[in-house]
């Protein structure tokens, strides 16, 4: 039991991580969602964070998260992405029971193509391919991804009100294949996933930003990604459908001085909520769901026996100090917690607190 209970946990950690097509939420709490939508795409910027998380009640999960992004804009319609993470256990990890390993590093590479304009239509065009590796430090295995999505933007098509306006409303078709290798580059086994997904994001009165997700999926299995459940049936294929929802709170609560002031920042909703027609053991969200959730620590845990559902349900409140070297250099230090669901996989359970702390360097040029 307890072999797969590590199994099971050392699968999700491999998913766990959480980066959106921009930035992800993490050391942008509560802005993750206006810093996109107030993004100056004729600028290239380079992204350095650093995050020390804590333990979740029970769980070892103390662990440093470093993280550098470039985005570098070739011109008003393309750009490149070249993104690094480094993982790293604050405790002496054994592979016990309530233990998560987080030693490992992903690499990512993307290229983003966007058209202001389709034709004489008010759609706007975004296209990324990309690839993006896992590699376990004390692992055998190595995980590589790779996919090509398309995005058609309908938000030119509403309205704009003071108070309330979509500023996404995207239908994006996404195809991803993923495959296993271990050291020696042996084969493992494979996925190819399919997905029709819509994405929204809507500016909201009074300081406030949601987000809603929308994903219907088809995924075909080799090898290591088959699913199983607990008569021995195994399934080559299953089908998904799920959602983000988050409502995002950012708001100045004291300023020094013209270059620095304190801010609060808060999140919460569904991260992601999943279903699925197999009722299998063992299984996580659609890789896309899970790699691009509001921050990377999520659940720790699956329930036992099968299951077709899973789902995050958290809150995080954070305290963030600003400075502004000038209009294009900022950092900031960041202090807070998520509390959300330790236990998934059926019914989410164990809801406890995670303390973080850590800071956010900015450069524009």
């Amino acid at each position: 039991m307890k072999k797969k209970i590590k199994l099971v946990s050392l699968l999700i950690a491999i998913l766990n991580i959480s980066y959106s097509l921009s930035f992800s939420a993490e050391g942008k709490v509560g802005k993750s969602i206006k810093t996109e939508y107030e993004k100056d795409y004729t600028k290239s910027s380079l992204t350095v964070i650093q995050t020390f998380s804590g333990d979740s009640g029970k769980y070892d999960t103390k662990s440093s998260h470093s993280f550098a992004l470039l985005d570098y804009n070739f011109n008003k319609n393309w750009s490149l992405l070249l993104q690094w993470e480094r993982f790293l256990n604050l405790y002496d990890y054994k592979g016990q029971e309530n233990q998560i390993n987080n030693d490992f590093h992903v690499p990512k590479i993307a290229i983003n193509y966007q058209e202001e304009q389709i034709g004489e239509s008010k759609i706007v065009l975004n296209t990324q391919w990309g690839a993006r590796q896992f590699d376990y430090f004390k692992s055998s295995q190595n995980q590589i991804w790779s996919w090509v999505n398309v995005g058609f933007d309908f938000k030119n098509y509403f309205p704009k009100f003071e108070s309330l306006e979509v500023i996404k409303f995207s239908l994006m078709p996404m195809f991803i294949h993923g495959w296993y290798t271990d050291k020696k580059d042996n084969d493992l086994g494979y996925m190819n996933h399919v997905s029709l997904n819509l994405l929204s994001q809507y500016k909201l009165p009074k300081d406030f930003y949601l987000q809603l997700d929308f994903f219907l999926s088809k995924e075909f299995y080799d090898g290591n990604y088959r699913l199983s459940n607990t008569d021995g049936t195994t399934y080559d294929s299953a089908t998904y459908l799920g959602f983000y929802a988050w409502l995002e709170y950012s708001k100045e609560v004291y300023k020094f001085n013209k270059q620095l002031n304190l801010s609060f920042n808060f999140a919460t909703g569904f991260d992601p909520f999943v279903v699925s027609d197999r009722d299998a053991k063992g299984w996580v969200p659609p890789y896309w769901m899970l790699s691009n959730t509001y921050e990377w620590p999520t659940p720790v845990a699956t329930n036992s026996g099968d299951y077709n559902e899973m789902w995050a349900l958290f809150a995080l409140p954070e305290l963030e100090l600003n400075y502004s070297f000038n209009e294009d250099l900022n950092m900031s230090l960041f202090a807070g917690g998520k509390y959300s669901n330790k236990t998934w996989g059926g019914k989410g359970k164990e809801f406890k607190f995670q303390p973080q702390v850590g800071f956010t360097i900015n450069y524009n040029f």
